[in-house]
């Protein structure tokens, strides 16, 4: 159901999130344009709102913003806590790397 040739179906969720229309057809909503950085911000929250079997894929998107993020973590979803956990994983990995980088290159100084 990530078609939006429905368009009825979609139609009335947008009088609750102003601004929030599907895009035109015959844009078919896919982990790619999900995880695209060039994907535009009212598509990714579209997907976000009406698509949950996307919002695993947005947490990879490096466009998306700590609000849409905080969205996402808040309705959940399939995959969500698991794609945090990845996400918060690696951002401990890369900080942990980093501040042995720093104390190797202090105590080399």
């Amino acid at each position: 159901m990530s078609e939006l040739s429905h368009s009825s179906r979609y139609q009335t969720s947008s009088r609750f999130y102003p601004g929030c229309t599907p895009p035109k057809p015959p844009l078919t909503l896919t982990p790619r344009i999900a995880t695209d950085p060039d994907t535009d911000t009212r598509i990714l929250w579209y997907i976000a709102r009406h698509v949950p079997a996307l919002r695993f894929w947005l947490i990879a998107n490096p466009s998306a913003t700590p609000e849409l993020l905080e969205y996402v973590s808040q309705v959940g979803g399939p995959h969500v806590k698991e794609s945090f956990d990845v996400l918060f994983s690696a951002l401990d990995t890369d900080e942990s790397d980093s501040l042995k980088n720093y104390s190797d290159t202090v105590e080399e100084s």
